[in-house]
């Protein structure tokens, strides 16, 4: 049997309210890692001017990078150390994968409130201020293009309390810094320095 290619297909309404379909088998263990890395990287290069070079993944070593899925490197030969979590619900890719297909339908609340509960997810095991959280909206893009900007006024104020470098939201093609308050700048000082 041929595996079933992943394919989401998410409608917004007039309120930003989506219904979307996803279909095809989800990414399992650490399959869903690249594709948001390569996106983010991309996103900072284009958008941001970063001069990031290539993405390492380091997952098969802990012990030297312990909480780190990848790590992109500046020219300047720092490092961005990367972890990477998934948003949507555990049954929701159970689901997925049991069926082939899942639905997902609900408000820009909702959507922060899934951003929120992987950030609590995460922060509970890896959290680090040399680290960058991203979560992985690269197949669910509900959760990438409307719902930062309420993320943001609900919970940014909590996120950047949190012990991460910094935490975005990675979509198809865009990245959105979560722990951030209203009106603050995007990229974290030591980026830029």
């Amino acid at each position: 049997m041929e595996p079933r290619i992943p394919s989401s297909r998410v409608t917004f309404g007039k309120s930003l309210a989506h219904h979307g379909t996803f279909a095809g088998t989800p990414a399992q263990g650490e399959d869903n890692v690249w594709l948001a890395v390569e996106t983010f990287v991309a996103v900072l290069n284009r958008d941001w001017s970063l001069g990031l070079l290539r993405a390492q993944d380091v997952s098969g070593s802990p012990n030297e990078y312990p909480g780190v899925d990848a790590c992109a490197v500046f020219r300047n030969g720092r490092y961005l150390s990367l972890q990477v979590v998934r948003a949507m619900p555990s049954n929701f890719y159970q689901e997925q994968a049991h069926a082939g297909l899942a639905q997902s339908t609900g408000g820009l609340d909702d959507a922060a409130t899934y951003l929120r509960r992987a950030i609590e997810r995460k922060t509970s095991r890896a959290a680090s201020p040399s680290i960058t959280l991203l979560i992985d909206g690269t197949a669910a893009p509900q959760l990438a293009l409307f719902a930062p900007t309420v993320f943001v006024e609900q919970h940014g104020a909590w996120a950047s309390a949190l012990d991460w470098e910094s935490i975005w939201v990675v979509g198809p093609s865009s990245a959105n810094r979560l722990d951030l308050e209203v009106g603050e700048v995007c990229l974290p000082h030591a980026w830029i320095a």
